[in-house]
């Protein structure tokens, strides 16, 4: 089984007067983008953060974590997952 790393980062979106704002207690899905396949869903904190954590991936495989809305993907991030 492979086990890599991802890097916390924090989900937003621009508001009204152009801020970011964040987005606490919201399903983020994720994808391995490499294989083409759908990996389990993570949720954020109360900041709106995604914390640093491991994924059952290679190292070197590019994962898309994203939040959608009622017309698709709302916002998203790309990463490279790790060894460490």
């Amino acid at each position: 089984m492979f086990v890599s790393h991802y890097k916390q980062f924090d989900m937003t979106f621009r508001g009204g007067t152009g801020a970011p704002v964040r987005l606490p207690g919201v399903t983020v899905k994720v994808f391995d983008a490499s294989n083409l396949v759908n990996l389990p869903d993570l949720v954020t904190n109360e900041e709106g953060i995604v914390v640093a954590g491991t994924l059952e991936v290679p190292a070197g495989t590019v994962v898309r974590f994203r939040v959608e809305n009622y017309l698709g993907m709302a916002r998203h991030i790309a990463q490279v997952t790790t060894e460490e």
